[in-house]
This record gives C-alpha cells, sequence and structure tokens, in this order.
C-alpha cells in the first residue's frame, strides 16, 4: 500500500490523503505484499507493519509457522506486537463474501511456504465452504503467471494452482508487477521446483473458450511502471498472455450482475485498455 518498508507516518503522506474520499464510499480490502509485511526493520523503521494497525481484516485466516520477520529493536517489537494484538500474523491470510462473491486472500510473501500442508488445508476448506456462491475470487499479490521481464523468476504461487483449478475459481488477481496483464483461461499440470522460487509445469491455456482460470495483473496503478516496451512486442510475452499494458497507468473494474461479470480496465482518462465477460 505505501513504500518502501510499509510504515504509519507513509499511510499518513501518502495513502489517506489521497484515497481519502472514496474511502469514505467503499468498501476497501487490503492483501498485503512485499513493502507491507516483507521487508522491514524495527530499529530502521519503528513505525513498520502498519498494515496490522490500519486494517480491519476478518480473522478466520490459519497462524502458520511462517511469519513477517521481527527484527530490529525489541522494545520496538514489543510495542508493534502489544499493538497489533490477534491481527499480528492472523490477518495476512483470509476471506470473506461479498453479495454472491467469495474472496480468498493469500499472503504470498517469500517467509510464506505455498506448500505447507496447513496453508493449503485452509484455502482447501475455505474454498470447500465457498461453493454457495456464484463467484469465486481469489487475491495474492505475487502473480503466478507473468509474462514481464521483471519478476519474471517469482513464479512460486503455483504451488496453489491446483486448487484454484479444483474449486473452479473464476478468477486470481495479483500485482506486484507494475503493469496491467490477463491470461487466457489456462490449467497448469505436472508443477515441479526449478532453481530458486521458479516452479515448472505445463501451461495449457485455452484461447477459444473458459477451460481454466484467468489470472489477471493489475499492478499499475500508481508506481513507476515495468517494461513499457514490452507492450508493443507480442513475441516477448508467454503464450498463455491474452493482454499486456505497460505504457499507461491503469486501474481494474469488477461489474457483478447476478451470472455475468464484466471486467474493465481503465486508465485514468476512462480509456479502456482491455475487457472481458463471463456468463454463467
Amino acid at each position: 500500500m505505501v513504500y518502501e518498508y510499509g510504515r504509519a507516518i507513509d499511510y499518513q503522506k501518502k495513502f489517506f490523503p489521497v484515497c481519502d474520499g472514496v474511502l469514505r464510499q467503499r468498501l476497501w480490502v487490503a492483501m498485503p505484499g512485499n513493502h507491507d509485511t516483507d521487508e522491514s526493520n524495527f530499529s530502521s523503521h519503528p513505525d513498520a507493519y502498519a498494515y496490522f494497525h490500519y486494517w480491519q481484516q476478518p480473522l478466520n485466516g490459519p497462524v502458520l509457522t511462517t511469519t513477517p520477520s521481527l527484527r530490529g529493536d525489541p522494545k520496538n517489537r514489543d510495542a508493534f506486537l502489544k499493538a497489533a494484538g490477534s491481527k499480528f500474523p492472523r490477518a495476512l491470510n483470509f476471506s470473506f463474501h461479498y453479495t454472491n462473491v467469495h474472496w480468498t486472500i493469500i499472503d504470498t510473501n517469500k517467509y510464506n511456504n505455498m506448500r505447507d500442508p496447513k496453508l493449503r488445508d485452509w484455502i482447501d476448506a475455505d474454498l470447500t465452504a465457498a461453493r454457495a456462491f456464484r463467484w469465486k475470487f481469489v487475491g495474492m499479490h505475487h502473480p503466478a503467471f507473468n509474462s514481464a521481464r521483471k519478476h519474471a523468476d517469482q513464479q512460486h504461487p503455483r504451488w496453489l494452482v491446483d486448487l484454484f483449478e479444483k474449486h473452479n475459481v473464476d478468477v486470481v488477481f495479483s500485482g506486484h508487477v507494475h503493469n496491467y496483464q490477463r491470461s487466457y483461461p489456462l490449467r497448469f499440470l505436472n508443477p515441479a521446483a526449478g532453481s530458486g522460487l521458479v516452479v515448472r509445469g505445463n501451461v495449457l491455456p485455452d484461447k477459444e473458450g473458459r477451460n481454466g482460470v484467468i489470472y489477471v495483473i493489475s499492478g499499475s496503478g500508481g508506481a513507476g511502471l515495468h517494461n513499457g516496451d514490452q507492450e508493443r512486442k507480442p513475441k516477448t510475452w508467454q503464450p498463455f498472455t491474452a493482454a499486456f499494458h505497460s505504457r499507461v497507468h491503469s486501474l481494474s473494474v469488477v461489474d457483478i450482475d447476478a451470472g455475468k461479470m464484466t471486467f474493465r480496465q481503465l486508465t485514468v482518462s476512462g480509456r479502456e485498455l482491455d475487457a472481458f465477460t463471463i456468463q454463467k
């Protein structure tokens, strides 16, 4: 939400003054990114991890053995823990319903093991319990499928894709890469560990139908954009990519009308960069 270290002072200077008008009119729910919970130190940044102070998330997720590091000054650390209370670390993974949509929010920061059985069991149970909802969305900061050169080797969320496919998730929304990308509906088979955070496997895009999950990277909302040159070089995109816009800032707008979902990617001026619908 704020750079670089998720500090309270940066929320007060860079977030609330900018977003105040919209915050008063709409429900806002955040999913933690690397600058929110993965890169801080209580000695150099005593007001770090403000995500746990300012956001009131549902506390219905698992408490995992891997959590954000609490490095630095012990007094500042203890003050943080007292102030955060039960929100640390439970506010990292959670789910909620909004009308006929179920959202599952997953913390994909590097301290979190995507293959942790406790995390996988919670996601599986959460999506099983969401059968009654017509629409199922997943939010996670790091994308599983990315055509940009930036962060191309950070593929660790792919270990969760089998669960999304099992439960017929409609769309997975991510950020991290500072541009806009949309995949074709796709399936991912035979995951295998590569070097670092690379996860190899067989990506099967369905360019003509709806066989699979759509993956949207909506990371072009404000920070400096990544890989602007690739927008006009489709040969540099992965075969699963249906749309790629990296030269202008934009945001995603989703409208749900019963069994129809309409997605639009809009610039600040309202120009439509991309759009798709799902009917069911």
